[in-house]
């Protein structure tokens, strides 16, 4: 991930329209877990009961690809999503650190996001076992740069 990463376009400093609307609807709370509004609001019928915990649930719903909103340059919209995400996290919940976890294969970017708790967590310990580049930032980091 770290050669994509420095290899990313710098020069995009805007999120489309699209990528922005899902991060200014704000977060909710469902069942003990927060939710970006507009990927809760999907239709789906997966409930916290169907995963072995808070954790899989959130990264469930608060799940996207980049590649569904942007047509190139998909980690750098990725990480300018990512920053503006833990911004308004920030902003909306500044006793709980948030975790994002973004991964990258050969069709594009995907986006996860959950609240960071105790015993639990998305990945493994060892992020060089996975096959895709995957990288973590936690929303006590204050800026990708």
């Amino acid at each position: 991930m770290s050669d994509a990463l420095d290899s990313m376009n710098r020069d995009i400093k805007v999120l489309p329209p699209e990528l922005l609307s899902l991060i200014s609807q704000g977060f909710c709370k469902r069942d003990g877990c927060t939710l970006l509004a507009a990927l809760a609001n999907k239709g789906t019928n997966a409930a916290l009961n169907d995963f072995p915990d808070k954790t899989g649930y959130e990264c469930f719903i608060n799940s996207l690809h980049v590649d569904d909103y942007v047509k190139n340059n998909y980690l750098s919209y990725a990480c300018l999503f990512v920053e503006e995400l833990l911004n308004a996290w920030r902003k909306f919940n500044e006793n709980e650190n948030a975790t994002v976890i973004v991964s990258s294969d050969e069709f594009g970017v995907v986006v996860k996001f959950h609240v960071s708790r105790n015993g639990e967590s998305w990945v493994g310990e060892d992020l060089e076992r996975y096959e895709e580049p995957i990288f973590i930032v936690s929303s006590s980091l204050r800026s990708l740069h």
